[in-house]
């Protein structure tokens, strides 16, 4: 599926939701955009932090948006707002071993299970974004320690073709 098409469906779930529950299927989930980005924030967000954000986060950001996803009994999807990423970060790791932003861009988190989404930026392949579990391996070893990596744009398909269920690579 075209991710042009997943995001258009991510789009009407937030604006059929606007952050209460609607159901689908057997269960209700609520959707939330809290801050969408104009290609000239995400340049002046770049230059303020010496970070360059890989393309197709940044192609999300600008068409979804930092965003709540299938919120509900069992958890949620958190995709974070660029302001928020660094204390995000400094919460995650100790200051002497907070790998964020040089080799560990993290953009999210996932609520039910305290996994953290993120771009692991020392992988030369382009699939770099994975999911790191707090309870598998201490965030210090998480580069280390994680074998499975995909793009955004495939972890957003699964996402949405089996509404919320499967968030794992």
């Amino acid at each position: 599926m075209d991710i042009t098409k997943i995001y258009k469906q991510i789009n009407s779930l937030i604006e059929q939701s606007k952050g209460k529950p609607i159901r689908i299927n057997e269960d209700k989930y609520w959707f939330l955009c809290r801050k969408k980005y104009t290609k000239s924030q995400l340049k002046q967000w770049e230059e303020d932090t010496k970070i360059v954000l890989p393309q197709e986060y940044k192609s999300f950001l600008e068409t979804v948006g930092a965003c709540d996803l299938y919120v509900g009994n069992y958890g949620a999807i958190e995709f974070y707002e660029l302001e928020y990423l660094e204390e995000f970060a400094s919460k995650v790791f100790e200051e002497e071993d907070n790998v964020y932003p040089k080799l560990l861009f993290i953009i999210g988190s996932i609520l039910n299970n305290g996994d953290i989404l993120g771009y692991n930026l020392t992988k030369k392949d382009s699939d770099k974004l994975s999911l790191y579990g707090v309870w598998d391996v201490y965030p210090e070893d998480w580069l280390d320690g994680i074998t499975e990596f995909t793009s955004l744009d495939v972890f957003l398909q699964k996402l949405i073709i089996s509404n919320g269920e499967d968030y794992y690579l």
